[in-house]
């Protein structure tokens, strides 16, 4: 990892915000950039490693993350029972 994926920071702007990534493999971690504030997740997956997390992982984890009260047996039923947490400004 040198460069910052969005800003071009150098090496001494990143730092590993997460050293483990669900569903990911024990090289991938999540990192920051100082210098935009950007998370991002390195190695860059491939497309054929993208396609294959999502196919196996995306829903067990979305399920995890929505908790019981709210549904997430598809986009758009997550996005009818999450209406209830938006942010009124």
């Amino acid at each position: 990892m040198n460069k910052c994926r969005t800003c071009n920071a150098g090496q001494d702007y990143q730092s590993v915000r997460a050293s483990y990534v669900f569903g990911g493999e024990e090289k991938h971690k999540f990192y920051s950039c100082s210098q935009c504030d950007l998370v991002y997740l390195w190695p860059v997956p491939t497309k054929e490693e993208e396609k294959i997390f999502y196919a196996k992982e995306f829903e067990k984890i979305m399920e995890k993350r929505s908790g019981k009260d709210r549904d997430w047996s598809g986009p758009e039923e997550h996005v009818k029972t999450y209406q209830k947490y938006k942010r009124i400004h």
